[in-house]
């Protein structure tokens, strides 16, 4: 689902969903999808600069239903980048090194989160 919100203040905000993805994770592949979820923000580390630039505000996240990928500025320079933030989504070519870094990145993450349990 693509979500575009614009606002009468001239802020906007871009949603890319991923419905159900995590719902079909089993226990075996538990994490797939937000693991997937970082490999796919590699495929727009070109725009970050740009996303600095002109003070767009961008992330992701994997909650317990959806992987969500957003971004939210004004509108005057967010028209510009609505395209290539989901062209670069759906071309995924990621190279084994990066496959490997983010791999470590995420179990590092699930290491951390289950150390600090109270």
């Amino acid at each position: 689902m693509i979500i575009n919100k614009k606002s009468t203040n001239g802020m906007s905000g871009f949603y890319i969903v991923y419905k159900g993805s995590v719902l079909n994770e089993t226990e075996e592949t538990y994490g797939v999808s937000h693991f997937i979820e970082h490999l796919m923000c590699k495929q727009f580390k070109d725009l970050y600069d740009d996303f600095d630039r002109y003070s767009i505000t961008w992330n992701a996240y994997t909650s317990g239903e959806c992987v969500v990928f957003h971004m939210t500025g004004l509108e005057e320079y967010m028209y510009k980048y609505r395209h290539k933030l989901l062209n670069s989504l759906l071309k995924f070519d990621i190279s084994e090194d990066e496959f490997k870094n983010e791999l470590n990145v995420v179990i590092q993450e699930y290491k951390d989160t289950f150390q600090h349990q109270d």
